[in-house]
């Protein structure tokens, strides 16, 4: 039997030191000693953004926090909704880096999203929670941005991800599969990154405690990100007999999304006012290489 960590629990793991070192402030990435990969200085949503962030090209304005909490993220799928994770509790305020600085806006409910009833998915409510703000952002004015979701009728395997952590913390990983996962009673449809403990790079990383509730997004052709899953649980490969007793090491820390795409009908039936937009990318990644033309194509879902 394979456990489950929410990833809101810091868990004791067995890990290679040599590899990778544990740290307490989100996403646990292959050299933990860099400071490129934060999104803010000191760590501390909001205050100061940081003059040496890698990924400062990318637009991370739609990925805010829990006013009260900023370690929790929150990330806007609409003008008036975000997304967050169900077991990583959000106040009744969210924050956002605008264009005028830090800007709180007043949740108005939260909504536990069902999994979907069809062949294939789990009974039950999924980890995901979608918050409606008392009254729409203008987007234009705060210069900040919603996110679309991957197109459901496709697979994401093999796509890479940036996963965002807790704080503005910022790694990257790949899809490996997707799966039903079962963690303390509350079953869901999920994406898997691996993490290879042996050969994992600077920028390579997997979710740590705390970190719940954060994005992953694909990178399309064009720049703009594409919200593929919603942080939810880590676990690792440890083999283990009968009794569930370790027999060995294990070689992969895998991270655990919600698959919000395949989630869009469920939650627009159960939360009002919500339509998501999906985002198609090109069908070969090797027609992606012979024109700079081909991207994703931005579709409003009805």
């Amino acid at each position: 039997m394979k456990t489950l960590w929410p990833a809101l629990v810091i868990t004791i793991l067995t890990i290679n030191v040599n590899a990778i070192t544990l740290r307490s402030n989100g996403v646990i990435l292959g050299d933990p000693s860099t400071i490129t990969q934060d999104r803010f200085e000191a760590n501390t949503p909001g205050v100061v953004l940081n003059p040496d962030f890698e990924f400062s090209t990318l637009d991370f304005s739609g990925v805010g926090w829990d006013s009260a909490t900023p370690s929790r993220s929150v990330t806007l799928i609409s003008d008036r909704h975000f997304v967050a994770a169900k077991h990583h509790a959000i106040g009744s305020n969210v924050s956002f880096l605008t264009s005028s600085g830090v800007v709180s806006y007043a949740v108005a409910s939260q909504v536990f999203i069902n999994n979907p009833a069809e062949p294939g998915f789990p009974p039950g409510v999924s980890d995901l929670r979608i918050g409606t703000l008392t009254s729409p952002i203008d987007l234009g004015s705060a210069g900040i941005n919603f996110y679309p979701v991957l197109d459901p009728t496709l697979s994401p395997v093999g796509q890479d991800i940036i996963i965002y952590g807790q704080n503005g913390r910022i790694g990257e990983s790949t899809i490996t599969t997707e799966l039903n996962i079962n963690v303390g009673g509350v079953l869901g449809r999920t994406t898997r990154a691996d993490y290879v403990i042996a050969s994992g790079d600077a920028n390579d990383a997997y979710f740590s405690g705390g970190d719940s509730g954060g994005p992953s997004f694909i990178v399309n052709y064009s720049g703009d990100l594409v919200l593929s899953g919603v942080h939810w649980a880590v676990g690792d490969n440890t083999p283990r007999d009968e009794d569930n007793n370790p027999t060995g090491p294990a070689t992969l820390r895998q991270s655990y999304d919600s698959q919000i795409s395949r989630y869009i009908t469920s939650a627009e039936s159960q939360v009002a006012g919500l339509t998501f937009a999906t985002s198609t990318p090109e069908p070969s990644s090797t027609l992606l290489l012979l024109s700079a033309t081909f991207g994703f194509a931005l579709r409003r879902k009805r």
